[in-house]
């Protein structure tokens, strides 16, 4: 009898162990799939008041893809006076190294409300021509010579501009 009932509570026992086990693993999961999720920023809504002004951006963009592969074309033969500009950078310049692993959003001004222009990828390097008055949104140039704002943070300084770094 006494047998038969530890027995009895010993199924109870693993029965509800399991059940935590199972639950855990799928609070687990349920966790990371929404951490993914929402680590990818949302499309900027468009309003009915924006509407408007977001159409002929969207044309001027489509209208320069054409002529994008021309543009890739062309800077090959540009890019001794790229490596030499970028070589010679004007006074208050820097580069600096993206750290961010998920890379950086490219806009046409400092702050979140501007227009996305593209991404710059993890380890690229870019150079700092300037930033905003509270020093958070940094004005860049990329390797192909584009221009926009990234949000300072997910970079830092590279270790071109710090001679006694590259000599190591």
């Amino acid at each position: 009898m006494i047998a038969k009932f530890f027995l009895s509570l010993s199924k109870v026992v693993v029965g509800v162990s399991l059940a935590m086990i199972v639950l855990s693993l799928a609070g687990v999961a349920t966790a990371r799939y929404f951490m993914a999720k929402l680590a990818v920023l949302p499309e900027k809504p468009l309003y009915a008041s924006e509407t408007q002004t977001a159409e002929p951006i969207e044309i001027e963009e489509n209208s320069a893809v054409p002529t994008e592969p021309e543009a890739v074309a062309t800077p090959p033969v540009d890019s001794a006076p790229e490596a030499a500009s970028e070589a010679a950078l004007e006074p208050g310049q820097y580069k600096v190294l993206v750290v961010q692993p998920i890379g950086l959003v490219l806009r046409e001004g400092p702050g979140q409300d501007y227009i996305q222009l593209g991404g710059v990828e993890y380890d690229d390097t870019l150079i700092v021509i300037g930033q905003n008055e509270s020093q958070t949104w940094l004005n860049v140039r990329l390797s192909n010579g584009q221009e926009g704002w990234v949000k300072g943070g997910g970079n830092v300084l590279a270790a071109e501009n710090n001679p006694a770094e590259t000599e190591e």
